[in-house]
């Protein structure tokens, strides 16, 4: 099981010529943590260096009633604070407080990657939702998760956990990004479409009259500063997809609402494939043929897991 919410809906829809962008409100500035210290998040250690496993020592068997949260270290204060919306990579370890077992843990392997998570509004883990708002890079933060704010039954049922448990997590939160490349932009080749953003980063694209080649082309309009995608890493993004001949909508996380899993390379997708070598952050323009006509790709890759 992996704490993760990442929607893979599509959504399908008519397009002009400007196609798949509107402009929607920027994100606030602003960031006030939800949740607070408590006497739980106070009496419990947690021990080792950031980007280590972490140990967690605790003082009897807390039970929370409110969920709390606790920075055992702090990251970088001038960092993006993680806001609704944004994607947050952690590398975690969740154990049960009344009786100590360890849950579940990341590998803590920098080479791997961290796990990504997408602070979604209907985010169902409301603990964990609420402890990583305002979290920054390099931050480890310790949550106690009431049980109202947990899993559910049926999820901490196949841990083997009472649903009365209160849960602790130690997190490190590797990267803080928006849901969507930024950074500069670089010139596209001749012959692709130009791609433009609203105010929130969602793109549109603006197809030429002439028709593309017959072959597969792809460049980097935005280059990334994350790590570099292996072609085993489940790459996480957003992707507008359209139909050059018709100029329809084939798919559009950003209409959708929610980034999508591409997956690794071993599932086969022939789009995962394409991003094998480029950064997290980046965003690739690709032109592919196509059985049915050509088709021109905008790909935000946002997070690698």
């Amino acid at each position: 099981m992996r704490f993760i919410i990442l929607s893979v809906t599509v959504a399908v829809a008519a397009a002009l010529t400007l196609t798949g962008c509107t402009a929607s409100a920027p994100a606030t500035d602003s960031c006030a943590p939800r949740l607070t210290e408590g006497p739980i998040t106070a009496s419990t250690e947690v021990s080792g260096a950031f980007g280590e496993v972490p140990k967690i020592a605790i003082s009897g068997k807390p039970s929370a009633n409110a969920s709390e949260r606790r920075v055992v270290l702090s990251g970088d204060e001038n960092g993006r604070p993680a806001q609704p919306n944004d994607v947050v990579s952690v590398n975690f370890v969740v154990v049960d407080a009344d009786t100590e077992k360890e849950l579940q843990a990341t590998e803590f392997n920098a080479e791997k990657g961290a796990a990504p998570v997408l602070l979604s509004q209907d985010f169902t883990f409301t603990g964990l939702y609420e402890g990583l708002l305002c979290a920054q890079a390099g931050d480890r933060v310790l949550l106690a998760i009431a049980p109202k704010d947990g899993l559910g039954s049926e999820a901490l049922a196949s841990f083997g956990v009472s649903e009365k448990s209160t849960l602790l997590m130690a997190i490190d939160v590797v990267d803080v990004r928006a849901p969507r490349s930024e950074g500069a932009v670089r010139q596209l080749p001749n012959g692709f479409p130009n791609v433009v953003t609203d105010a929130t980063g969602r793109v549109g694209i603006v197809l030429p009259p002439s028709n593309p080649g017959t072959v597969l082309e792809k460049a980097v309009r935005i280059e990334g500063d994350g790590s570099v995608i292996d072609k085993s890493d489940v790459v996480f993004g957003q992707v507008l997809t359209v139909d050059w001949t018709s100029r329809q909508i084939l798919a559009s996380t950003w209409a959708d609402g929610s980034p999508t899993s591409f997956g690794s390379e071993l599932d086969g997708d022939a789009l995962r494939k394409q991003l094998t070598g480029y950064k997290v952050g980046s965003q690739i323009v690709l032109i592919t043929p196509g059985q049915s006509g050509p088709q021109v790709s905008v790909v935000d890759i946002i997070g690698i897991g």
